[in-house]
């Protein structure tokens, strides 16, 4: 994909072309020398400041596809779930330009195998959440549950995480298992488990993994 694209579209985060770069370098692919475009997807809960910053970052790259160029833009993680290159694919679609998507391996998926563990197993259901909104309730969901961005907000979900610890002590029953990963698949990853889990501060790449607990 990167070999072929003329332009790689780079965020004013740089951490996903940083990863791509380095992964290109290891295949003898040199994006440095490759065309830059660069975007500003911020981080906002401003709706309407994102979509404008959408439909422009998807007019920057439609001036190239019309230069008949080929336009590649990394993103952390994998593109279909919770990135904003979703939304600009569905500008461009419309537009009438042919995208595609190149999966990789999702946050939750790699801090699983950092932490050694299976997300689901049999007939145990997975539930993914973008932030902790609602996280009392999604906690008494069955099965796994996943809190990716918990970042500064971690103590919101440790309220609702030590309720069902002690919940679970007072009637005797199988604890879950609490796992904060930060910085999934980096160097850099920090991994917390139990009670561990529920202290310190966390950066905007921590996710939370709620087991639910079994019986040996």
């Amino acid at each position: 994909m990167f070999q072929k694209c003329q332009v790689i579209g780079r965020q004013e985060s740089k951490t996903a072309y940083d990863i791509a770069g380095q992964a290109c370098l290891e295949a003898d692919i040199i994006i440095e020398e490759k065309e830059k475009l660069f975007l500003s997807l911020p981080m906002s809960r401003d709706e309407e400041a994102l979509k404008r910053a959408w439909r422009k970052a998807a007019g920057q790259i439609a001036e190239k596809l019309v230069e008949g160029k080929d336009v590649a833009l990394p993103v952390l993680g994998d593109p279909t779930i919770y990135a904003s290159v979703g939304y600009l694919k569905e500008e461009l679609d419309r537009a009438g330009f042919e995208t595609s998507l190149v999966n990789g391996i999702p946050s939750f998926v790699r801090a699983a195998s950092d932490a050694g563990i299976s997300l689901v197993q049999g007939k145990e259901a997975l539930h993914i959440f973008p932030g902790i909104s609602g996280a009392e309730e999604a906690l008494r969901f069955s099965g796994t549950r996943v809190f990716m961005k918990t970042g500064k907000e971690l103590n919101r979900l440790r309220n609702g995480l030590e309720q069902i610890l002690w919940e679970a002590q007072q009637h005797g029953e199988k604890e879950p298992e609490i796992y904060c990963v930060e910085k999934a698949g980096w160097k850099e990853k920090s991994l917390k488990i139990g009670q561990d889990a529920l202290n310190g501060e966390n950066g905007y790449y921590t996710l939370v993994i709620v087991k639910q607990g079994r019986e040996s």
